[in-house]
């Protein structure tokens, strides 16, 4: 078991595996606070359910158009790029869900998740296609995709006991995950996005 472990390590760049852990951190910090956010609004700020139901389709809704919107962002400004944006947007909307309690400050804060979070992974699947050679990258993909369910595993259980003591608490929390996350791909991460070649450069508009 040992063994495979470190082969399976060592098979993938170390930057895959900063990914790796900023991805389980993310993934864990969101879920601290998402499965309770409907009780909060119920109980704390006396929303009706109509009312909650709206802001989740405005967080649905605007994530499906976020999802065409991230892809081109990503290849012009790089991976890192949105990566960053993506986790800073969700310490400030955590931040917010932890100072702020008005319905209307709560939509702008469930508008801006769904418009900027998918920048995160959006910009962790284009670098991992970046490091990863091709016949490796299924396994990459998949070892990501056991990290975030590990996360949105975890990140209930310890959210509701969080939350049985306070909610500021839980939201602080979820915001210092999102930080370390932030962290970990502002001073670890290396940009991966590919330069254009000269003939590349010529072709595109206003490129000569």
């Amino acid at each position: 078991m040992i063994s495979r472990i470190r082969n399976t390590v060592a098979e993938y760049p170390l930057q895959f595996w900063i990914l790796f852990v900023a991805r389980f951190i993310g993934a864990t910090g969101g879920s601290l606070v998402w499965p309770f956010l409907t009780v909060y609004l119920r109980q704390r700020l006396e929303i009706s359910l109509t009312t909650v139901g709206v802001l989740f389709a405005i967080n649905a809704g605007v994530g499906l158009f976020s999802q065409v919107l991230w892809g081109p962002v990503v290849d012009k400004y790089g991976r890192k790029t949105a990566m960053v944006a993506g986790l800073a947007n969700e310490v400030v909307v955590m931040m917010g869900f932890a100072l702020l309690g008005s319905v209307e400050a709560y939509a702008v804060l469930i508008a801006m998740s769904g418009l900027i979070e998918p920048a995160s992974r959006i910009g962790s699947d284009a670098m991992i296609a970046d490091l990863i050679d091709e016949e490796k990258r299924a396994g990459a993909y998949a070892l990501l995709r056991m990290v975030s369910n590990a996360g949105i595993a975890i990140g209930p259980a310890v959210g509701g006991f969080l939350a049985a003591a306070s909610y500021f608490l839980t939201f602080s929390a979820a915001a210092v995950a999102a930080s370390i996350a932030l962290l970990l791909v502002v001073f670890l991460v290396r940009e991966t996005k590919p330069e254009l070649s000269e003939v590349e450069k010529v072709e595109r508009p206003g490129g000569g």
